[in-house]
């Protein structure tokens, strides 16, 4: 009898001691940081065809043209450089389908040299502006309390807290493109392409540990936020070339290469 009783105490103290393990071993487990719902990029392409084929030189301007660039610094990280490389890319291919020569791209007027300037009619830059308004983001406050396990490890371990991030807003897309004379460069054109408002209404995915994220950091760190902005970011860059494909054209060209020619023939 005695010798069972034994056993069974052995037993218990067994179970209780394997019980111990467990919430020790859960314990000194690293701490896991808040996980955010997994959201796959959506693909993004940046393409225009232009319908129009004018014969190659026929509009009889050269253009040295510029690659585009930001009016907003703070448009930083890879989806924007894309962007702005590939309105580049479409606008030469839009110029060149319309008859104009182009000379170029450039990055800046300091690139171009001097036969780049004598055998150019006109210097054409582009600037893009994209502007975010009526932004209404809330932030939601998250604590998760230490587990039983962390307590017993730690007794001062504290609560987990992270940040979660919605709202909404709208965005403008602006086009600027001026033309210049090649050699002063005394601007002697400008318009001005600006879309209608394009509405965001977003839930973010991310559990931040920052309460203080801007609405550029959460597009290009969350793949929600991301997905929704680029889908109506491509909507809009058909739209622009559409409207670029209609008003640019080569008898307005001409005429701006005659005042560039009288500019740079001055003493």
């Amino acid at each position: 009898m005695k010798k069972w009783l034994c056993l069974k105490r052995l037993n218990t103290c067994l179970k209780i001691g394997l019980f111990l393990l467990i919430i020790i071993f859960n314990g000194c487990s690293p701490k896991k940081a808040p996980a955010f719902i997994q959201v796959n990029k959506n693909p993004v392409k940046f393409d225009y065809s232009t319908n129009t084929i004018a014969g190659t030189g026929s509009a009889e301007v050269t253009i040295a043209l510029l690659n585009p660039e930001y009016g907003n610094s703070n448009m930083d990280g890879s989806l924007f450089d894309t962007y702005r490389k590939s309105m580049g890319n479409d606008f030469e291919e839009l110029l060149t389908s319309k008859g104009f020569k182009i000379r170029g791209p450039y990055n800046q007027i300091g690139e171009m040299l001097y036969n780049d300037k004598l055998n150019s009619d006109m210097i054409v830059k582009v600037v893009i502006d994209l502007n975010f308004s009526n932004l209404e983001r809330k932030v939601k406050r998250n604590e998760k309390a230490p587990s039983f396990a962390e307590l017993m490890v730690d007794s001062k371990a504290q609560s987990t807290v992270w940040y979660t991030y919605f709202g909404k807003g709208s965005f403008t897309t602006t086009l600027t493109i001026t033309a210049s004379s090649s050699n002063f460069n005394e601007k002697l054109w400008k318009k001005n392409i600006t879309l209608p408002e394009a509405p965001l209404t977003y839930t973010g995915s991310i559990k931040w540990r920052d309460r203080d994220v801007s609405f550029l950091g959460e597009i290009t760190k969350d793949n929600e936020v991301y997905n929704i902005f680029t889908k109506s970011l491509m909507e809009q860059y058909n739209s622009i070339f559409d409207l670029l494909e209609k008003q640019i054209n080569a008898e307005e060209f001409q005429g701006i290469k005659k005042e560039a020619h009288k500019v740079d023939k001055k003493e």
